[in-house]
């Protein structure tokens, strides 16, 4: 409507004044049995005042939807719906607490007010706001706990299969040969073939971890050094 140049329908116009007013007259700022408005026969000062909060919050919401459908109908971008859904979550959240109004989405689709103490809606408003700090604190710990899991995972997966033994079993044994497999003992004996079989599945399987953590890298275009400094550096800007 806002594009239009036609005359507003006179009809509907009254039926939502009708609609606010009966609005107001629950909320105690409209007396008498009028259809629409106010009395204008006394108290117009103090009636302002009783008003104002009310209007202010209606007309912020009202800027916030016309902005929303302007920015749309001048492909500004943005999704109008998810504007237009935000600002009545303001209103719900931020302006009709305030006020003394409790405002409750129901499962049907619906929503339903209540007047309550404006102290206690802003407490359950703040305490909620605090659950969903909470939950983002320990989604965000989680997160970080799984990068951490993942950079550890890559950094011993980074060791060459041949070398794995040497570095990570070199006070058990004495000497390795070419391939990393030990061949004396720490006393200085040839290993036993039942533990060089054990061994030798350690290392196997090491070797596939380090194969998929190349071709993770290769695939980024970088060496397995690189590839696992930005796991750190990832790491590092999440946990700042």
């Amino acid at each position: 409507y806002l594009a239009s140049d036609l005359p507003p329908p006179a009809y509907l116009l009254r039926r939502i004044a009708s609609f606010i007013t009966q609005i107001l007259r629950l909320f105690g700022v409209v007396e008498g049995g009028d259809d629409l408005g106010f009395p204008l026969a006394d108290g117009g000062g103090s009636k302002e005042e009783t008003l104002r909060p009310y209007l202010d919050a209606f007309r912020d919401f009202r800027q916030e939807v016309r902005t929303a459908m302007r920015g749309a109908a001048s492909g500004g971008g943005g999704d109008p719906k998810l504007a237009v859904m935000a600002a009545c979550d303001r209103v719900r959240d931020e302006a009709l607490p305030g006020l003394g109004v409790r405002l409750e989405d129901l499962s049907t689709g619906a929503s339903r007010w209540k007047l309550d103490d404006p102290a206690v809606l802003v407490r359950e408003i703040e305490e909620r706001r605090q659950a969903q700090l909470e939950q983002q604190r320990a989604k965000r710990e989680k997160e970080i706990g799984k990068r951490r899991a993942e950079l550890k995972s890559a950094q011993d997966a980074a060791i060459p299969p041949q070398e794995l033994l040497p570095r990570t079993r070199a006070a058990d044994f004495k000497a390795f040969d070419e391939k990393g497999m030990p061949t004396l003992d720490a006393a200085g004996e040839p290993v036993a073939k039942a533990q060089l079989k054990k061994l030798g599945k350690v290392v196997e399987k090491h070797g596939k971890n380090h194969d998929k953590l190349r071709s993770s890298a290769e695939s980024k275009g970088l060496s397995i050094e690189d590839y696992i400094a930005t796991l750190e550096k990832a790491l590092e800007e999440m946990a700042t």
